[in-house]
């Protein structure tokens, strides 16, 4: 006698959702049934392997359970470790865009920070709107020197607004001479386009006078 079929229509079985019974059978002559995940991929799945929570979903359940059973922190996706894994690229990936700027001249990441653990037991939850700010742009990353901040604080403290009056004589001094920009960026490791600010006048305006009184 044939066994009656069980509509599992609508039932959800882990990540499983069953919309509707799909015309194919298994060589058993089992249903089956057309699933969609809560990924939201579409799945087809027998009626025992439902029934039995032998499939709870698509596939990602399994790779999800996998990433988590390395991952002891269980703080993949938020803010601070997205800075952690940023900090991490700037200063060791030799690819990275802004790798020249960070571990290209010299910036490293303090050892305990190498964990993740650890760099979050020392800055905690990143503050939305904050990011990673060294107080000493040529510093280490490491506790002492780091801290949220906004993006307001931190164009203060780049590279080319720590450039101190005797930097910006010379600078002018060079150009004078008929130095390129893009020469005096390298050597005072600035970008070119700080270099001419600080020629024009807009950075350092103490320098000019100061030039043409002395060197004019």
């Amino acid at each position: 006698m044939k066994s009656r079929l069980i509509d599992l229509t609508g039932k959800k079985f882990g990540r499983l959702t069953v919309l509707h019974r799909s015309p194919r059978n298994t060589i058993r002559n089992e249903a089956i049934w057309q699933c969609v995940c809560a990924c939201g991929n579409a799945h087809e799945v027998a009626s025992p392997a439902l029934r039995s929570s032998g499939t709870k979903s698509c596939g990602c359940w399994r790779i999800d359970s996998a990433r988590k059973a390395h991952t002891t922190h269980g703080k993949n996706g938020t803010l601070s470790h997205g800075s952690w894994l940023s900090m991490r690229q700037r200063c060791l990936n030799k690819k990275a865009k802004l790798y020249p700027y960070y571990g290209g001249r010299g910036i490293k990441i303090c050892k305990r920070w190498m964990k993740f653990e650890n760099f979050y037991k020392d800055m905690g939850d990143r503050p939305t709107g904050l990011t990673l700010e060294r107080n000493d742009p040529n510093g280490n990353y490491e506790l002492g020197n780091c801290t949220w901040a906004t993006r307001k604080i931190q164009s203060r403290n780049k590279r080319s607004t720590k450039l101190t009056l005797a930097d910006a004589i010379e600078i002018i001094k060079l150009r004078n001479s008929g130095m390129t920009y893009k020469a005096i960026g390298k050597v005072f490791k600035i970008d070119l386009t700080h270099a001419w600010r600080v020629y024009k006048g807009t950075l350092w305006p103490e320098a000019r006078p100061i030039v043409d009184e002395k060197y004019g």
